[in-house]
């Protein structure tokens, strides 16, 4: 299900879908922010964690039942070039 801009639609009324959680590895922030997201989609739908080697044991801790898909761990810090 994608949503156009304007449209809104409350995480409660996915219903049926195979959805993709992958927190930014910035931190554990967050991983830890999308807990309850992943709570609440998960009773009705076919949820996925991307993990990073960071976000991987808080989040398959938490949620061992779910399938996991390793993601690379991208940096936000630019290198200069000198």
């Amino acid at each position: 299900m994608l949503a156009q801009e304007h449209e809104r639609h409350p995480v409660t009324s996915i219903k049926g879908q195979k959805v993709l959680i992958a927190p930014l590895d910035w931190g554990l922030g967050h991983a830890s922010r999308c807990i309850e997201l992943i709570q609440i989609l998960k009773h009705q739908n076919n949820v996925i964690i991307g993990i990073t080697p960071s976000t991987a044991p808080l989040l398959c801790n938490v949620f061992p039942e779910l399938k996991t898909v390793d993601i690379p761990a991208l940096s936000f810090f630019i290198k200069p070039k000198y």
